[in-house]
């Protein structure tokens, strides 16, 4: 069993809240930049398309994640990270004139991006080494409820910038945020897991061996594709959200605001609860189950009361389960797999769960469009729910070791 190695993990908590920090500099920068100077729909449109693909297309980072130490990931990329952000500032005082510029921003941004991919399955892949069992439920619960604060903080605190310094200033300040990330990650020190058998292979028969992998666990597969319709409909309810305030609550900014909010707290929420928790295997993926039917059941009930206060409220109680049964999923699929395969098997989650959201968010569009505003929600609440219910049929036959 793995023996917790606090003095580490605050150490990689730290290097992850700085290059959280500096991902919102670089990425509001260049949004807030496109939006004023161009007032192009389609560059910011690229935008969202740049970070939805690379979340989509992760899996194919997932051979490099495990055939490379943990360590020379967290520093390469980070150190990236670094030199993007000076090129980014550069780029943008030379002043080019047309659509060139903004080529160009967005090739960086998407370099950017995948630096960003490259750190943060690192980050999920060296957890289990630090610790184990209701540890690692505990130390995840930690990294999420500090994800969730600066989800609260970070994008208003970028803009707030914004409002007071140029771009180029702006994204200057991520040089130095990533610079002490780097030197955290440097001064990480880990044991290095094995990875001989990965770093022999071929890049193409690696990707493969992470799909047999995944295919052969007891119900991973089996669980994945019904996840990754939830996330269809969350995209799509999150999409209608601000169509739901203008209906439910006001058309004023505060409206879709309390709804943002009440969804961040309800994820810190969980993610403090989870720390409480002291489950493992069965158990824990079973919990995983029960909070997503209780989520999906908070959504259901704006079928019955969706006025002002009640909806923040059911709304941010949907997000404080489903932010329980992420973390506890994460948790599981960390403990269930070995570190030498864990790179891929992250990655290739991510894909499948993420690939979806974006789709959704156009369903959504034209719900909204057709429908009434709440039947985004109710959809994404019933999808939840029988997802829920079939997850823990599936958890039900299965034979845990």
């Amino acid at each position: 069993m793995t023996t917790t190695n606090t003095a580490t993990i605050r150490q990689l908590l730290a290097g992850r809240i700085l290059t959280n920090i500096g991902d919102s500099l670089i990425y509001m920068s260049v949004l807030w930049y496109f939006n004023t100077r161009y007032q192009s729909a389609l560059f910011v449109t690229a935008v969202f398309v740049i970070t939805s693909g690379v979340d989509a297309l992760s899996f194919l980072l997932g051979p490099i994640l495990d055939r490379v130490r943990v360590k020379r990931v967290l520093v390469g990329a980070t150190a990236s990270q670094v030199i993007l952000a000076l090129v980014l500032v550069g780029g943008m005082a030379l002043r080019l004139n047309g659509s060139f510029l903004g080529v160009f921003l967005l090739l960086f941004l998407l370099l950017s991006t995948i630096s960003s991919a490259l750190i943060y399955p690192t980050e999920d892949k060296l957890l289990p080494l630090l610790a184990s069992g209701a540890d690692l439920l505990h130390v995840n619960g930690l990294f999420q409820m500090s994800y969730q604060v600066l989800d609260l903080i970070l994008n208003g605190a970028v803009l707030a910038l914004l409002s007071l310094l140029s771009v180029q200033h702006t994204l200057l300040l991520a040089v130095p945020v990533f610079g002490v990330a780097l030197l955290v990650f440097k001064l990480l020190r880990l044991r290095p897991a094995s990875s001989a058998n990965v770093a022999t292979e071929s890049y193409g028969r690696s990707l493969k061996v992470g799909w047999q992998t995944l295919a052969q666990h007891p119900f991973m597969l089996k669980v994945l594709i019904p996840f990754a319709t939830v996330n269809l409909f969350y995209g799509a309810a999150d999409a209608a959200l601000p169509r739901f305030a203008r209906v439910y609550l006001s058309g004023q900014a505060w409206g879709y605001g309390a709804l943002l909010t009440g969804i961040a707290v309800g994820g810190l929420v969980g993610a403090l609860l989870v720390q409480k928790l002291t489950l493992t295997g069965n158990r824990l993926i079973s919990f995983a189950g029960g909070c997503l039917i209780l989520g999906g059941g908070c959504r259901l009930l704006l079928a019955v009361s969706r006025q002002g206060v009640v909806a923040v409220f059911l709304i941010s109680m949907s997000a404080l389960f489903v932010s329980m049964m992420n973390i506890n999923f994460i948790a599981y699929v960390q403990s269930a797999f070995p570190a030498t395969v864990l790179g891929r098997i992250s990655t290739i989650n991510e894909s499948l769960i993420s690939a979806m959201i974006p789709i959704g968010s156009a369903l959504g569009g034209v719900m909204v469009t057709h429908w009434a505003v709440v039947w985004p929600q109710l959809i994404y609440g019933g999808a939840t729910v029988l997802n829920g219910l079939y997850f823990l049929a599936v958890i039900r036959h299965t034979k845990f070791e």
